[in-house]
């Protein structure tokens, strides 16, 4: 009893509690009030979760069929993929990558858009499986077979779409470089200005080479879209409105055709990021103002789909075709001659659809035989321009 009294006497030591059966069901009812509570607690947890859920839900209900309605805006045509050029060989072996065409139109004031040239040629080739996106833009004035009044001959890619519009530079591209390309979307000038400054313009490096051009551009550009005149006046990253975009993107005589080509990606790849960080004011005064001016073989349905499920979409790399070629004069007219066609065909396999072993069609190899022999340039010519690191 003595150790026991010198333990409760301890301030060390807490003695357990007597403990009643008064005090046992006084206990037990804290427990179950413990538990209600925590099963009132969790209830409410759950029913929010539900609430953000169908809110979530239905935002995204909203979002799906409001975007389906605005692309609606859009001019839509029908082709008939049979008639592209696309052989059965391309089709296997680039089956895991949706190609589309970004057609950029030369179109001047009061001239007809469906007999214009295109001035950017671009193939947005999407992975189906990783929404990885690599740009791929082909030099206007490639040196390539197009059907020109029902005969095929070697002219200007740019040609192709004044010969027969979207159609015929899809079936030009598919049947020289070997691709799948069955869908396109064709802007031209206005379309390019009312984008960019309905997102407030675009931040772009402008080099000093290029400042006196791009000027000059601008005065010219103005004849067709009457916008802003306002001359840039120093080199570096700033921000350019609609008319300086298209005149940076026109710009020709300072570097040539492959420093144009990779202004058209810089620029486009600015627009796409832009958009995407752009508001719901933003996005929708874009739509409302672009969207009736682009048209299209791609339905409404598989925009919206499209653009829901690539929202995140990585422009992955960009390059530019040819990627070995030089300049020649034919019959008193520039071209720009791939050396060779098959050679190209085969960089462009492997660098964008990491295919090693890819072997060209019969066609390609014919149009390879015949570009050599009207323009004299063969696999031992010197390229001159490449675009090869």
């Amino acid at each position: 009893m003595e150790n026991v009294n010198n333990l409760a006497q301890n301030p060390d030591i807490e003695m357990m509690e007597d403990i009643t059966p008064q005090r046992a069901q006084n206990n037990k009812k804290k427990k179950k009030g413990g538990k209600k509570k925590k099963r009132i607690i969790i209830t409410i947890i759950i029913l929010l979760l539900l609430i953000f859920i169908a809110a979530g839900a239905l935002v995204l209900w909203y979002l799906y069929n409001w975007v389906g309605e605005e692309f609606d805006l859009m001019n839509h045509v029908n082709i008939d993929k049979k008639e592209l050029c696309i052989n059965e060989e391309a089709e296997k072996n680039l089956s895991d990558y949706r190609n589309i065409l970004i057609l950029g139109i030369d179109k001047r004031k009061g001239e007809d858009i469906e007999i214009c040239r295109s001035d950017a040629m671009i193939v947005a080739s999407i992975h189906k499986k990783t929404g990885k996106v690599k740009m791929v833009s082909v030099v206007r004035d490639s040196y390539l077979q197009l059907d020109e009044n029902d005969e095929l001959v070697i002219d200007k890619l740019t040609h192709a779409h004044a010969f027969g519009g979207p159609k015929n530079t899809m079936r030009a591209l598919n049947r020289n470089l070997d691709l799948n390309i069955s869908e396109f979307v064709r802007i031209d000038w206005q379309t390019v200005a009312d984008t960019v400054d309905s997102l407030g313009g675009l931040e772009l490096e402008v080099h000093k080479s290029e400042i006196k051009q791009l000027n000059k551009y601008i005065k010219d550009t103005n004849k067709s879209l009457q916008g802003d005149t306002t001359k840039i006046k120093k080199p570096g990253k700033q921000v350019l409105n609609g008319v300086q975009t298209v005149s940076y993107c026109r710009i020709r005589k300072s570097d040539g055709d492959a420093q144009r080509a990779s202004r058209y990606r810089t620029a486009l790849v600015a627009a796409i990021n832009k958009l995407r960080k752009a508001g719901p004011k933003a996005i929708d005064k874009t739509a409302d103002t672009v969207l009736p001016q682009i048209t299209t073989n791609i339905s409404s349905e598989d925009l919206r789909d499209m653009l829901l499920k690539y929202y995140n979409m990585k422009i992955d790399e960009s390059v530019g075709w040819p990627y070995t070629w030089d300049g020649a004069l034919i019959n008193g007219i520039w071209y720009d001659v791939p050396i060779t066609l098959i050679s190209n065909n085969e960089d462009l396999y492997k660098d964008v659809f990491e295919k090693k072993d890819y072997e060209p069609s019969d066609t390609v190899k014919e149009i390879h035989d015949q570009i050599i022999m009207e323009s004299g340039y063969d696999e031992d010519q010197p390229a001159q321009i490449t675009n090869k690191e």
